[in-house]
């Protein structure tokens, strides 16, 4: 006799609120950014490598910088959680960043991954 799995309530998970990373390298004034729509809520998980070469095309080494913080003008600033921890990234680097809801919350939701790179500033 085959297995049937028992009706359960249909479960909805929220889009994440991140669509975006964007470094900006403003005469040598770096930034990171989330292009955030929505508000990403008090439970998104921020986690991001150190800077690495730009050649490296993965990574899977991530560290959690905090959450995501209210977005203002469309825009949520991580600057300062990620140099808190990995210093200004310099330029000709690539920054991966992951996003997430905390496991518990969303059970088999994945995370969304992002990278940019830090481009050298116009002279």
């Amino acid at each position: 006799m085959p297995l049937q799995r028992a009706a359960g309530p249909n479960l909805e998970f929220p889009d994440l609120a991140p669509q975006d990373l964007v470094i900006a390298n403003t005469a040598g004034a770096i930034t990171l950014k989330f292009t955030c729509p929505t508000r990403p809520g008090a439970n998104t998980i921020i986690r991001a490598s150190v800077p690495v070469s730009q050649g490296r095309e993965t990574w899977d080494d991530f560290r959690v910088r905090g959450t995501c913080p209210v977005p203002a003008a469309g825009a949520a600033d991580i600057t300062s959680l990620y140099t808190a921890r990995c210093g200004v990234p310099p330029a000709a680097k690539t920054v991966y960043v992951r996003v997430s809801l905390p496991r518990q919350a969303t059970s088999v939701r994945g995370d969304i991954a992002f990278s940019a790179s830090v481009r050298y500033s116009p002279t």
